[in-house]
């Protein structure tokens, strides 16, 4: 852990966040978007979602055609893998250059944060593959255990976002105190 730690504090510059940020953007404003309609037409995407229960996983599924749920099985095991990774990454640089005058302690302990919303992804991903490739069978503790996933996702994220605000007000507040 510590290895990775002095990793992460090795590219925690604005080049790499920069790189990263134009990465997270393609993917969010193209690269997904495309991936998640089939024939031009939009499909519901669960991830998107803060929350479903089993029925409204399995209303959703029903809306793909086969091969369109081989395509969001094929996006689900590549680009939604890479995906949580880039913002994983980014996420845990910018903790690190918001919060880089706190203790080394701290800031190991920050840059776990947004991981947490990384893994959840990879779980959510993983259920959301198995729905697909088994459908029409239904597994309602799968569709569940998907579900939980796919909010702890989005509440590690948020849980993220708000550290990081914090951290950059923060910021903000001590520079307005230097110059007055």
């Amino acid at each position: 852990m510590n290895r990775i730690f002095h990793l992460l504090q090795h590219w925690a510059n604005w080049k790499t966040i920069a790189l990263l940020t134009a990465l997270f953007l393609t993917f969010t404003v193209f690269i997904l978007p495309a991936a998640a309609s089939a024939d031009g037409k939009s499909l519901s995407v669960l991830d998107r979602r803060f929350w479903y229960t089993p029925q409204q996983a399995y209303e959703a599924i029903s809306q793909y055609s086969p091969e369109a749920r081989q395509a969001a099985m094929l996006t689900h095991l590549s680009l939604d893998v890479m995906y949580p990774l880039i913002y994983g990454l980014l996420l845990s640089l910018l903790l690190l250059v918001v919060y880089r005058h706190a203790p080394v302690a701290q800031q190991s302990q920050l840059v776990l944060l947004p991981w947490q919303a990384v893994f959840a992804d990879l779980f959510e991903n993983t259920g959301l593959v198995v729905m697909f490739a088994l459908y029409p069978a239904r597994f309602s503790l799968l569709s569940w255990l998907t579900a939980i996933f796919t909010a702890l996702k989005w509440l590690q994220l948020g849980l993220s976002l708000l550290v990081l605000l914090i951290g950059v007000l923060l910021l903000i507040s001590r520079k307005i105190k230097r110059s007055v």
